[in-house]
């Protein structure tokens, strides 16, 4: 968490506009709809939540992102019995949260009808379960989507598309393998 505290407002600086005169945006703000595939170590789920991100571009092709996501959905949750699950065992539901706090460079192709872009992102998942409580992990988010302009200052984000393993905590050996969906508005600034 510190350095999600500590990387959001550097990003934040990056993406205000230095020079208001290029063809390309200076910076983007996106939010939107997500959905997220969570396959940890016993399960999966389908997860639905919103996604956010500000982006800050050095050049025409080269930025940097600070993506940020909410998935929320519920789960199987079995309180005295261990897995596999025997016959006969009582199961409960349990709530769940998957958050995703990811920063790094960013690559886009700008042309006139679409602004495809990739990234790779670094940071932390933090998963909350309501009965087994909550986890930190080092994560990493590998994708990108295509953004469809609207207008001066406006796209529309088609799809961002994104990988994103998690190392799994506390001497748990392997990685958890989340897949996320987004789709949303982008305001974009600083350019003419």
């Amino acid at each position: 968490m510190k350095i999600a505290g500590i990387m959001v407002p550097l990003f934040l600086v990056l993406a205000i506009p230095l020079c208001g005169q290029d063809p390309y945006p200076k910076g983007e703000v996106f939010g939107g709809y997500s959905f997220s595939h969570h396959a940890g170590e016993s399960t999966t789920n389908n997860l639905n939540g919103w996604g956010a991100s500000v982006s800050g571009n050095f050049t025409r092709y080269f930025g940097a992102t600070a993506d940020f996501s909410g998935d929320y959905g519920s789960e199987p949750f079995v309180p005295a019995c261990t897995r596999p699950v025997p016959p006969g065992c009582p199961t409960q539901t349990q709530n769940l949260g998957a958050y995703h706090f990811l920063a790094g460079p960013r690559f886009t192709l700008r042309t006139h009808g679409a602004t495809p872009f990739a990234h790779a992102l670094f940071g932390v998942a933090n998963l909350r379960e309501e009965k087994s409580g909550t986890r930190s992990e080092f994560a990493m988010g590998f994708g990108g989507g295509v953004d469809v302009p609207l207008g001066r200052h406006l796209a529309y984000r088609l799809f961002q598309a994104d990988y994103i393993p998690a190392r799994r905590p506390n001497g748990v050996s392997g990685w958890d393998h989340d897949f996320r969906l987004e789709t949303g508005i982008v305001f974009t600034f600083g350019k003419k």
